[in-house]
């Protein structure tokens, strides 16, 4: 079973074991080829992770608090068993590598087969995480055809990051419910009840896509005028680069002057970049003004 596997994918195997038998278990379940993958510290799985905002510390400690440790230690000689949703894991990280026409099997593939045997306790903890199945598989295309995240994805990232106040109640609501969720959910982890954890997690992934769906809509209805952009050889789109790339928030105003010098009316983004004083990570006004065509494309 292990053939396919690249020698990246074999040691994490390798650390599951030592993983297992760290927690004196004489088994090797998802949970603990979910340990292994964050703490190689490389490889694709390690940028898919990255790229979700999932940290790997935080996903170790969320296992090993549902994790209770065996009765008595196992030798190291001990080849241990794999549980029948380790197998089914593996099984679909072979598919996943297959499907995709790879000659190997990967870290990535690994992580994906984790996700897709979603009664595992990898899996709940990693869509809890924010990844889904389809969204890791993509990303995982992304990164072994570019070996970098693109420059567009990272920007649509930070555009949720700060929001209009029309938005922000809104928004408020549904992170309040999603946090209430994934509490519930881990609660049902950590008892494993896994059914019910299983439920809460749809759940607060249809919350999840309400959100998206809501900024989304929010991000391609809203009016930014090209003429702003490429007024004064392109001064706005300058001023909002610089401000964006040091947290200049101090000089918004001044974004704000030259926005309204290229014709900008719109009372809600001018007294928006008014109001620097109340910027600590982010600005939308600017994240939207860098987020469209750049003068002169």
């Amino acid at each position: 079973m292990y053939q396919p596997l690249t020698g990246r994918a074999r040691h994490a195997m390798l650390l599951a074991h030592r993983e297992a038998l760290r927690f004196q278990h004489e088994y090797v379940d998802t949970e603990h080829i979910l340990l292994a993958l964050t703490s190689l510290k490389s490889g694709v799985a390690w940028q898919v992770l990255m790229h979700f905002d999932a940290d790997p510390r935080k996903i170790r400690a969320k296992v090993e608090a549902v994790m209770v440790v065996g009765p008595r230690a196992v030798s190291m000689r001990t080849r241990l068993a794999q549980t029948p949703r380790c197998k089914n894991a593996i099984h679909f990280a072979i598919s996943e590598a297959s499907q995709m026409y790879h000659g190997h099997v990967g870290t990535e593939h690994l992580l994906l087969g984790l996700l897709r045997e979603d009664m595992g306790v990898a899996s709940l903890i990693l869509m809890g995480e924010g990844l889904t199945l389809r969204e890791a598989r993509d990303e995982v295309m992304k990164v072994l055809s570019t070996g970098i995240r693109s420059m567009r994805v990272q920007q649509q990232r930070k555009e949720i990051e700060d929001l209009p106040a029309s938005l922000k109640a809104s928004v408020a609501g549904l992170n309040d419910e999603l946090r209430r969720m994934t509490s519930e959910k881990e609660e049902a982890v950590a008892a494993c009840d896994f059914e019910n954890a299983a439920r809460l997690r749809d759940s607060a992934d249809k919350l999840k896509k309400r959100k998206q769906a809501l900024i989304h809509d929010w991000m391609t209805r809203y009016s930014i005028d090209a003429a702003w952009l490429s007024w004064g050889g392109g001064a706005v789109f300058k001023l909002a680069q610089r401000i964006n790339e040091r947290c200049r928030w101090d000089a918004l105003p001044e974004l704000a002057d030259a926005l309204e010098q290229a014709g900008c009316a719109d009372a809600e983004i001018l007294s928006h970049c008014r109001q620097a004083n109340e910027h600590s990570s982010q600005c939308w006004v600017a994240d939207l003004l860098l987020a469209k065509t750049t003068p002169g494309e």
